[in-house]
């Protein structure tokens, strides 16, 4: 299953950190890609050698973006779901 999302309006209000308010606002302005269905949920980001050395030196934590509700997400458009058996 492949669907476009965004989050709505306002972020500030979240309580986030610097880095998981960029997050926030790049969801809100570019949206994001559901890839695949893992039963959880998951972002992942450039993994450019430039970006993983700024996240081990503690730019971005794991827990960059946990305090978005889940509830703020938007679906924009909906790709073919797929019934692997499960």
């Amino acid at each position: 299953m492949r669907c476009l999302f965004r989050i709505s309006r306002p972020v500030t209000s979240l309580g986030l950190t610097p880095a998981g308010l960029a997050i926030a606002r790049a969801l809100q302005r570019y949206g994001a890609f559901v890839g695949d269905y893992s039963g959880a949920v998951s972002l992942y980001a450039d993994a450019s050698p430039d970006a993983l050395s700024a996240w081990s030196a503690g730019v971005l934590g794991n827990d960059a973006a946990s305090k978005i509700p889940l509830a703020r997400f938007r679906v924009l458009t909906i790709g073919t779901v797929y019934d692997n058996g499960n």
